[in-house]
C-alpha cells in the first residue's frame, strides 16, 4: 500500500513539475528587471564558461556540450538522492502518523514539509532542451540581474563623466576670461577666496544670533550684572532671532534666460522692521542659453534653462546654510568666552604670538571650504571628444572594466561652470565692531558703531555692550584662526644649530611638493613622482660614469700621461660612483614603485576582486542542484536550511554594485588620506634627529615610498572589503575572496624583478668602473707603452 502511494506521489509529482515549468520558466526569463547589454563582458565571459544558454537564460559565448552532459548527469544523481530523501520522507511520516495519531507525527506535523519537498524536486528537474537544472535557470537570472543593476549604476558615472562631471570630482578648473580679466586664477581659487570672505560675515551674523538668544533667554553674563527687564525688545523677541531664507516669488524668465533671487535673514521672521537685525544676505542665479554648448544649445527648452537657474540658486542658498551650521557651533564658544588665549580683562589677546593659536581653531577654513566644494559641483554639461570613445567602450564593456577606467574617472580635462557660480551671495548690514578702542572692552554711551535698526532693538546700552565686546572677539578670531598640524608639530632645535647636510629636511618639503602637484588626483601625481625618481637616478649615475670618461678621452685622446691631480679626481669620482650605484639602485626602486605598481594597484584589485566573483557564480551554480535539497529536507521551518544559501545568493546578486561603490569610495578615500598625509608628515620628519646624517634623505623617501603603498592597497582594499563584509549587517557571514593574498604575490614579484633590475644594473654599473679604471691605469703608462707600439727609445719631437 505504502508503494502505491508512493508511485501515485511521484507520478502527480511529476504532473506538477511539468505544470509548474510550463507556467512560470517562460515569464522569469522574459520579466528581467535590469536588462545587461549583449556587450557586457562579464556576461560574455560567463557564457565562455557555461555555453550559450543556462536553461532558458542567453549567455552568448560559444556551445558547450561536455559540460552541459555533466551537469545533466550531475542533476540527475541529485534527483536521486531528492527522491530517496522523498521517499524516507513519506515511509517515516507514515509510520509517525500511524503510531502518534497526528499527520506527519508532532515533529514533522508542518504543511512546510510536503510543499518544500514538492518545490525542491521542482527546481532540481532539468529544464527543456537544457541539461541545467531549474534551479540552475533562476540563480543564473538573479545574477544576470544583480549584473544588469550594475551596468545602470556604472552607466550613470559614464554620463557624468561624458557631461564634464565625475563622481571622483577629477577635474581641473578653467578660468573665466571674462571674469577675470586675464589672470590666471582658477574657478577654486575665486570660490575659495569668496568662501573665506562670506565665512567672516556668517560668523559674524551667528555671533549676534547668539549674543541676542542669550540676552532673551537671561543666559547672557554682563559684568555689570545687568540683566534686561522683562518688556526690553531684547528680552520680547530675542528668542526667535534666527537664520530663515525668502525666495523670491516672480524670477524673471524669458526663452533664452532665466533669474532666480532671494535672500538669507538672520532675525526676526516676520517683523515688519526687526527681521534682518543680524544682516542679511541676497542670493542671484542666472542661467543663459549661451551658456550651453552646440547642438544643445539650440534645442534646449526655455524649463531646461528655468530649471538650472533654480537649482544654481538653491545650491548657493545651502551652501550659506552650511556655512552657518558650520560656524554656529563656533559662535557659541565665542559668545560663551570659552575661546582662548585670553587677557586679563578676558578678551581675546591681540596679536597673539606667533607660536599661539586660537581654540578651537580651524572653523574659517571649514565653512570656507564648505562654500566653495558646494559650488564646484555646478559643472556645465558639455561633451569632451577625448571621453566620448571612452566611454562608449565602458559603457558596452560593463561594469566588470571599471578598473580600467580609473585614470578615466580622475581625467584632468577643463571643467566649465556656470558664470553665475562665481557671483557670490552679497552680505548686507552685517554687524562687526573692530574698533579696539569702543569694542574691546569699554563701549561708549555714544558709539555709531551699530545701525539705527539694531541699536533700537538692543535699547539698553548694556545690550549693546555686550554684543560689542562679542564681535571684538570674533574679529581677532577671525585674524589669528591659523590652523596648521605641519607648523605646529616642527619644533625649533635646542641648539640652534642648522644641520651642515639638512637634504632630509628638504627632501620631505620635495616629496610634498610633488605629490601634491596640480593632478587632481594622487595616483596620478605619485606615478610621476616615481617616474622622475627613476629618470634622476638613472641620469644621475650616467653623468658620473660620463664624467669620468669625458677626463679619460682628453688625456687619451692626446697621448698624454694622466696628472697626478686627475687621478686623484678620479679615484674620488669611482668611490662617489660605487657608493652612488647602490644609493641610487634603492632610488630606482621606490621610483618603479610609485610610478609603475601604485598607480595599477585599482586596477589590479578590481580585476582580481572580479574573478572572485565569477569563481562565487561557479560556486553558485554548481551548488544550486544542492541548494534545493535543503528545500527537501524535513524540518518544521518555513524554508529549513536554505536561508545560508540565499545568503550566498543574495552575495553574490549585490557583488557586483558593491563592488563599483567601493571602488568609487576607495578612490575618494584615497584622495583624502593622501592629504592628511601630505598635511602633516614634514611636521614629523622635520622634528627627526637625523638632519646631520647624509643619507637620512635616502630613508625619508623609502619610507615615505612604502608608507604610500601600503596606505594604497589599504584603501582600496574597499573593493572587496565591501562586498565581502557588507552582509554582515544582516546576518551573512563574511566571504574572503583573498585578494590581498593576490596583491601581495604581486608585490612580491615586483619586488624580485626589481631586485633583478639592481642586480643588472649593478652588474653593469661595476664592469663600466673596472673599465673605466683600467683605462685610466693605463694612461698612467709611458706614451710609447699606451701606444702599443714598441719602441722604447727617446720621443721625438713631434710626438
Amino acid at each position: 500500500m505504502i508503494s502505491h502511494q508512493l508511485k501515485c506521489s511521484i507520478l502527480n509529482m511529476r504532473i506538477l513539475t511539468l505544470f509548474i515549468v510550463c507556467l512560470f520558466l517562460p515569464g522569469l526569463v522574459s520579466a528581467s528587471i535590469f536588462t545587461p547589454p549583449p556587450t557586457d563582458k562579464s556576461v560574455e565571459l560567463l557564457g565562455a564558461v557555461f555555453g550559450t544558454h543556462i536553461g532558458s537564460v542567453y549567455l552568448g559565448g560559444a556551445p558547450n556540450p561536455a559540460l552541459i552532459r555533466m551537469f545533466e548527469l550531475f542533476n540527475a544523481v541529485i534527483i536521486s538522492i531528492g527522491t530517496i530523501i522523498v521517499s524516507y520522507i513519506g515511509v517515516v511520516s507514515t509510520i509517525n502518523t500511524a503510531q502518534e495519531g497526528k499527520t506527519m507525527g508532532k515533529k514533522w506535523n508542518s504543511i512546510w514539509i510536503p510543499g518544500r519537498a514538492t518545490l525542491g524536486m521542482v527546481l532540481i528537474v532539468p529544464t527543456p532542451t537544457s541539461g541545467y537544472s531549474l534551479i540552475q535557470t533562476i540563480v543564473m537570472w538573479f545574477i544576470l540581474q544583480g549584473v544588469g543593476a550594475a551596468d545602470q549604476i556604472w552607466n550613470g558615472i559614464l554620463g557624468d563623466l561624458g557631461s564634464g562631471k565625475s563622481v571622483n570630482v577629477g577635474v581641473r578648473n578653467a578660468p573665466p576670461a571674462d571674469i577675470l580679466q586675464g589672470q590666471d586664477f582658477t574657478v577654486n581659487e575665486i570660490l575659495n577666496a569668496q568662501g573665506e570672505d562670506l565665512a567672516k560675515e556668517v560668523l559674524r551674523s551667528a555671533v549676534c544670533m547668539v549674543a541676542i538668544n542669550n540676552i532673551s533667554s537671561g543666559a547672557a553674563s554682563m559684568k555689570t550684572g545687568f540683566r534686561a527687564p522683562d518688556d526690553s525688545i531684547a528680552r520680547r523677541l530675542g528668542k526667535s532671532v534666527n537664520w530663515f531664507d525668502i525666495t523670491s516669488s516672480n524670477p524673471a524668465i524669458t526663452a533664452d534666460e532665466a533669474t532666480y533671487t532671494g535672500t538669507s535673514y538672520i532675525g526676526v521672521k516676520g517683523h515688519e522692521r526687526y527681521f534682518d537685525i543680524c544682516g542679511k544676505f541676497n542670493i542671484s542665479a542666472t542661467a543663459s542659453r549661451n551658456e550651453w554648448q552646440e547642438p544643445e544649445r539650440q534645442r534646449i527648452a526655455p524649463e531646461e534653462i528655468k530649471k538650472k537657474a533654480s537649482q544654481i540658486y538653491l545650491q548657493k542658498q545651502q551652501a550659506l546654510r552650511l556655512m552657518f551650521s558650520n560656524l554656529l557651533p563656533l559662535a557659541q564658544e565665542i559668545v560663551a568666552e570659552n575661546t582662548t588665549p585670553r587677557n586679563s580683562r578676558k578678551r581675546l589677546m591681540e596679536p597673539i604670538e606667533a607660536d599661539e593659536i586660537v581654540t578651537p581653531p580651524g572653523y574659517n577654513s571649514l565653512a570656507s571650504n564648505t562654500y566653495s566644494l558646494t559650488m564646484q559641483t555646478m559643472v556645465k554639461p558639455q561633451r569632451i571628444p577625448a571621453l566620448q570613445r571612452v566611454i562608449r567602450e565602458g559603457s558596452q564593456g560593463g561594469w566588470i572594466t571599471a578598473g580600467s577606467f580609473y585614470f578615466a574617472l580622475n581625467h584632468t580635462s577643463d571643467a566649465i561652470y556656470y558664470n553665475t557660480v562665481t557671483s557670490p551671495p552679497v552680505g548686507v548690514d552685517i554687524p562687526k565692531c573692530d574698533d579696539a578702542n569702543e569694542c574691546s572692552d569699554v563701549y561708549p554711551v555714544n558709539s555709531n558703531i551699530f545701525n539705527g535698526k539694531l541699536k533700537a532693538f538692543l535699547e539698553y546700552h548694556q545690550e549693546q555692550e555686550y554684543l560689542a565686546t562679542r564681535l571684538w572677539d570674533t574679529k581677532i578670531y577671525i585674524d589669528n584662526d591659523r590652523q596648521g598640524i605641519a607648523r605646529q608639530l616642527t619644533l625649533d632645535r635646542p641648539d640652534g644649530v642648522v644641520p651642515r647636510h639638512d637634504l632630509q629636511h628638504r627632501s620631505a618639503h620635495w616629496i610634498t611638493r610633488l605629490m601634491t602637484g596640480r593632478d587632481s588626483d594622487p595616483l596620478i601625481s605619485q606615478g610621476k613622482f616615481g617616474s622622475s625618481l627613476m629618470v634622476f637616478s638613472e641620469n644621475c649615475w650616467e653623468d658620473l660614469l660620463a664624467h669620468q670618461q669625458v677626463q679619460i678621452d682628453r688625456y687619451a685622446n692626446n697621448n698624454l700621461e694622466l696628472p697626478a691631480e686627475v687621478r686623484e679626481s678620479l679615484e674620488r669620482l669611482n668611490t662617489y660612483s660605487a657608493l652612488a650605484l647602490s644609493i641610487y639602485g634603492i632610488l630606482w626602486g621606490v621610483g618603479a614603485t610609485l610610478a609603475i605598481y601604485v598607480p595599477l594597484i585599482p586596477y589590479m584589485m578590481f580585476t582580481i576582486a572580479a574573478v572572485g566573483w565569477f569563481l562565487l557564480v561557479i560556486e553558485a551554480i554548481v551548488a544550486a542542484p544542492i541548494l534545493a535539497l535543503s528545500f527537501i529536507l524535513p524540518s518544521g521551518e518555513e524554508l529549513g536550511k536554505v536561508m545560508q544559501g540565499l545568503m550566498l545568493l543574495l552575495n553574490i546578486l549585490l557583488r557586483p554594485t558593491l563592488m563599483l561603490f567601493g571602488f568609487i569610495l576607495a578612490t575618494r578615500l584615497y584622495r583624502a588620506v593622501v592629504h592628511l598625509v601630505d598635511f602633516s608628515i614634514v611636521g614629523n620628519l622635520d622634528n627627526l634627529d637625523s638632519g646631520d646624517s647624509l643619507y637620512a634623505w635616502l630613508a625619508v623617501i623609502v619610507i615615505y615610498g612604502t608608507f604610500i603603498v601600503a596606505l594604497a592597497n589599504k584603501c582600496f582594499s574597499l573593493i572587496y572589503a565591501i562586498p565581502d563584509k557588507v552582509l554582515r549587517w544582516m546576518g551573512g557571514g563574511p566571504e574572503h575572496s583573498d585578494v590581498s593574498q593576490e596583491m601581495h604575490q604581486i608585490k612580491g614579484a615586483l619586488g624580485k624583478g626589481e631586485e633583478t633590475a639592481k642586480q643588472i644594473s649593478t652588474g653593469f654599473g661595476e664592469r663600466e668602473l673596472v673599465r673605466l679604471q683600467t683605462q685610466a691605469g693605463q694612461l698612467g703608462k709611458p706614451a710609447d707603452g699606451v701606444r702599443g707600439g714598441g719602441n722604447t727609445g727617446p720621443r721625438r719631437e713631434d710626438e
